[in-house]
This record gives C-alpha cells, structure tokens and sequence, in this order.
C-alpha cells in the first residue's frame, strides 16, 4: 500500500473521530453534562481538536501537492507531528472528561452523605432536647421534693427543740451563725461572757461581721442597753493569750503564703486587713507578731466601743466556760476547753431556767474572783 494512500486513511479515521467528538462537546449538551465538562470547557477542548483537524488536513494537501520534493519531506513531518498532537489532545480530552465525570459522582455522593448527617444530626437534636427536657422536669421535681423534705426536717428540728431543753448546736466556728440568730431575737437583756470582744473574728470573719452588728444593733435600744452585761478578757492578758494561741499556728512549709490561702485567713485579710502584702515579712515569726498585734488593734477598738454603750468589764485570767444569755430565757454555751475527737470546741443551746440560773451565778463569781485579785 502506498504512502499515500496509508496518509488518505489516517486521515479519514482523523475525520471521524473529529465528528464524533464535535458531537459530544458541541452539538450535544446534555450528553456533554452527563460526562461533566462544563460548556465552556467543551467548547475550547472542541476547538482545540478543529485547529489540530484543519492544521492535518491542510499540511496533508499541502505535502501532496508538493511531491518528490524537499519541501514535501518538511511538510511531512509536521503533518506527522500535528496529527501526533491531535490524538494527544483528543486522548487527554476524553481522560479529562471521565475524571470530571468521576469527581463529580464522587461530589454528588459527598452532598448525600452531607444531608444525610445534617438530617441525623438535625433528629438528634431533636432527641437531645426532648430528653433535656425530661431532666429538666425531674430535676424541678427532685429539688421540689429535697425542699419538701427541707421543711419537714426543720418542723422535726423545731420539735425536737421544743421538746429539749439543751441541746447540741454546733461546733466553733460554725457556732456563730446560731448565736448570732438568738442575739437578733433579744428583747430585754443580754449576757455575753468570753475570751475577746473579736470572738470568731480570725477563724470566721465574715459571720463575726454579722455577730458584732447583731450586738451593736440591739445596743441601740435603750432598755436592752441598760440591762445588757458584758465580760471579757483585760487588754493585757488578752495579748498573752493572743499570742499563746498565735505561737501555736501551724504554716504549711514554714511559708505565709500558704497559710493566708486558707479560706479563713483569706476572709480575714479582705474584712480586716486589706493592707497586708507577704513582702513585707521576712520570716514567719515577724508575720505572727504582725497578725497579733492586727488582732489586739481590733480588739481594743471593739472593747473601747462596747464600753461606750453599755456594761463592760474585764478579767485577767483564763474561764473556759463561754455564754450568751438572752432575755434570762435562752442561752448559748461553750465549753471553750471541752474538744471532740477533732479537736473542736462544741456548743450547745439551753432554755432550761435552772441551767441559765447557773450561768448567771458563773458570771457573778468570775466579777467577784476579778475583785478579789486586785
């Protein structure tokens, strides 16, 4: 066969493949979608392959007319790399389309997927809400219930109070806050007999606040102020007492730091001592006589105030038996001396006349033991 002929046929098959592919990037759309090339770029792929087509065609007819010649031999060759291009071109042409075609299976599956878990997340969302829901009326029926049970333990509490004449309270400093609650409840006449005017103020600052302003409150009344007695330690002893006590503090690690992180301490240095910066001591030692003498500051400035409204006086020696004696109907008493396993001073309520009968004759003695030492 002829090199001619062999070219015609080439050509030929060129031509065919050329219409086929004008049909599928041009003339036909749909089919042009459904493989996942985009108009635009079927239309620059088609063009490409017409260019190609047309530069064979016309380098053929060229390479014929021009036989037997140099020229020819040129005019062959890039007729042979043109129509090389052309398959080339008309081979990634069809490659691009079936991977377009297969990112865009896989993007349609994608945003199945996707709207399949919106929808479950959606339902679960709706399910995480009905059963919060649910909790929510169970936890609103439980604390309906615990406040239920709340009143009933205060009405059995109150019961058994009134059918108690002493009874434990609680345990220092958490005694406090119930004898602050009878100091408010005062109508006639209060006794207070213990250690410091600052009862509770280093190891409950925050409820000696409302304890000293409960007494102070009631001070203003002028028949409970005429009534009212008080009995506390002098100035001098309660500094050796002070510093007794201090001297027995415990510091985690010998470090300040940690001993004004207690909760205790923290109250106290924001109700009483907002002044005070851990640089300024350069040993645990200097920072406990700094501590006692900020107590005996505040001590003098509560015994000075007391005295200036009502019955104040002092002792100088130890009494471990502390009370407070409301309307000479109620009382509240502690053992100061008297720990539970833990260490702990324990305090009870009394509303038992021959028990406060007793407490008013401590008070009494410990006047007259004062007397009797000077």
């Amino acid at each position: 066969m002829k090199r001619e002929e062999i070219i015609r046929r080439v050509v030929a098959i060129s031509m065919f493949i050329f219409i086929v592919l004008s049909t599928i990037f041009i003339i036909f759309p749909k089919l042009k979608s459904k493989l996942g090339v985009g108009r635009l770029n079927a239309n620059i792929l088609g063009a490409i392959i017409l260019i190609l087509f047309i530069s064979v065609i016309v380098l053929y007819r060229r390479s014929l007319s021009l036989r037997h010649s140099k020229i020819n031999k040129k005019y062959e060759l890039y007729f042979m790399i043109t129509f090389g291009n052309l398959l080339v071109t008309i081979f990634l042409s069809l490659l691009l389309a079936w991977t377009i075609s297969k990112v865009n299976t896989f993007s349609e599956k994608l945003d199945q997927t996707k709207e399949i878990l919106i929808e479950r997340t959606d339902a679960m969302t709706d399910h995480v809400n009905k059963v919060d829901d649910i909790l929510k009326g169970s936890i609103s029926d439980i604390d309906s219930a615990l406040q239920k049970m709340k009143e009933s333990s205060d009405i059995v509490k109150t019961s058994a109070r009134q059918l108690f004449t002493t009874y434990y309270v609680a345990k220092f400093p958490d005694n406090l806050p119930e004898i602050t609650k009878y100091i408010k409840e005062t109508k006639e006449s209060l006794t207070v007999v213990c250690d410091y005017a600052i009862y509770g103020i280093l190891s409950n600052s925050n409820e000696f606040k409302n304890y000293y302003k409960a007494i102070t409150n009631k001070l203003k009344n002028e028949g409970i102020r005429m009534n009212s007695r008080f009995l506390f330690f002098n100035m001098k002893f309660a500094r050796q007492e002070a510093q007794s006590q201090i001297k027995d503090l415990t510091f985690p690690q010998n470090s300040i730091k940690l001993f004004c992180n207690k909760r205790s301490m923290k109250d106290f240095r924001r109700n009483f001592w907002g002044e005070m910066k851990f640089e300024d001591f350069r040993s645990v030692d200097e920072f406990k006589a700094a501590l006692t003498e900020k107590l005996m500051s505040e001590e003098e400035f509560r015994l000075d105030d007391l005295k200036k409204q009502t019955n104040v006086k002092t002792v100088s020696f130890r009494h471990n038996l502390f009370f407070w004696i409301i309307d000479n109907k109620k009382a509240i008493f502690c053992f100061h001396r008297l720990r539970d396993s833990a260490g702990t001073e324990v305090t009870f309520y009394s509303n038992d006349n021959r028990l406060i009968n007793a407490l008013n004759e401590i008070y009494k003695d410990l006047v007259a033991k004062e007397k009797g030492k000077r």
